[in-house]
């Protein structure tokens, strides 16, 4: 992604939470802009000096909504 985004993480139940906020390109959008980045929180697991991304929830409506959307199995961040 060529893209930054901010946010903010947390544990919860043993789990990394990653709440991507906004994007460095919203301060320059209108809020109701189709281009704005959407709010969205991952839950990974990090084991090993790896990072695995678990599932991907979409804030709908002042709510956290579970996506379908499903992530490669082999697309692991690893610490060098």
């Amino acid at each position: 992604m060529e893209e930054e985004y901010f946010g903010d993480y947390y544990f919860k139940d043993g789990f990394l939470m990653l709440d991507e906020i906004e994007s460095i390109n919203d301060k320059n959008l209108p809020k109701t802009s189709p281009h704005s980045a959407e709010r969205k929180l991952y839950k990974v697991v990090i084991e090993e000096n790896k990072l695995k991304h678990l599932s991907m929830s979409n804030w709908i409506n002042g709510k956290w909504v579970q996506s379908e959307f499903k992530f490669d199995e082999n697309y692991i961040y690893v610490r060098k």
